[in-house]
């Protein structure tokens, strides 16, 4: 199944496509001949500000097209706000089976965002519940009425969570700053890099480690 979702600007639709990635659909079996890529990432790789066509993802593919590379098809597996071990679980438990000939992991920034933890990555990790989320969970019987028969009432609410709840699209943020951590944080991101490299290898695949083209501080 198709499906497009609202981005977070006015009028903004994102394809999702009937294997879960973004962007018009593929055959699950690579196509003889063809070179398959797959980009890996969080927000950046699936590029939210990106129209319809033009994630830069899709960029690359239509730039090699442009350039006499036409058996070439790239794969956006970008998922905002995954780090580096969650792009290892998307290949390990799913992109070997696509058999790439190319796998890209563009990252950085989300696993720097760990940094600051001091627990396991086991211990860091935690699913997301919906219900939990003020924005998108009715408090009380009231809140449901007014929210469906009220627009004045959802605008002033949306803008109360959004002040007292600081959140976006990878979650909830933090206003703190730190420029201090322990090795807990980059021995996981070492190791998750590494491991994503040898099971890109051990699938058939080559790796291509790029770092995220942003920096962490003015």
């Amino acid at each position: 199944e198709v499906r497009d979702l609202t981005g977070p600007k006015p009028g903004q639709q994102f394809r999702i496509n009937r294997h879960g990635y973004r962007g018009p659909d593929f055959e699950w079996e690579k196509p003889a001949g063809v070179t398959r890529v797959i980009v890996y990432g969080g927000s950046t790789v699936f590029d939210i500000d990106g129209r319809e066509g033009e994630d830069w993802p899709h960029l690359i593919e239509r730039n090699l097209q442009e350039r006499g590379v036409s058996a070439v098809e790239v794969i956006n597996a970008g998922v905002p706000g995954h780090a580096a071990c969650e792009s290892v679980g998307r290949f390990f438990a799913e992109g070997h089976l696509l058999r790439p000939d190319i796998v890209v992991l563009y990252n950085q920034w989300n696993d720097l965002k760990q940094f600051r933890k001091t627990g396991s990555l086991l211990r860091t990790l935690k699913p997301y519940r919906k219900d939990e989320d003020l924005r998108y969970a009715y408090r009380n019987r009231l809140d449901r009425a007014l929210c469906r028969t009220s627009q004045l009432y959802v605008r002033l609410l949306a803008r109360f969570l959004n002040r007292s709840t600081p959140a976006g699209d990878e979650g909830r943020t933090t206003r703190e700053l730190q420029d201090t951590f322990g090795p807990q944080g980059p021995d996981q991101y070492r190791l998750s890099v590494a491991t994503f490299v040898d099971a890109a290898s051990n699938g058939g695949a080559a790796p291509i480690m790029l770092r995220q083209a942003r920096l962490a501080a003015p």
